[in-house]
């Protein structure tokens, strides 16, 4: 797995991330989706409360299969099988 990180979370190349029980807050103004995912494999997010842009998704997902998504702030409860190009 590869994991690359600015303010927010970018995953690339990944399999099997569980990210749970996690706030993020930003202190300065930022227009960026909480989470990018690329190329992975098995991913769940549980209980997030994530700042995000104004105008910005929650989740841009490229190439995904099977990830979950459940209790994440903005987001409906959602299993998806497959995602090549997603903004939640």
């Amino acid at each position: 797995m590869t994991f690359y990180a600015c303010l927010w979370n970018v995953f690339s190349l990944c399999k099997g991330v569980t990210v749970s029980n996690l706030v993020l807050q930003y202190l300065n103004r930022d227009e960026r989706p909480a989470f990018v995912l690329e190329d992975g494999h098995n991913a769940s997010f549980f209980q997030i409360d994530a700042q995000k842009g104004v105008s910005a998704p929650q989740f841009i997902l490229t190439n995904i299969s099977n990830i979950s998504i459940h209790e994440v702030n903005g987001v409906d409860d959602m299993k998806l099988d497959e995602a090549n190009k997603k903004e939640i």
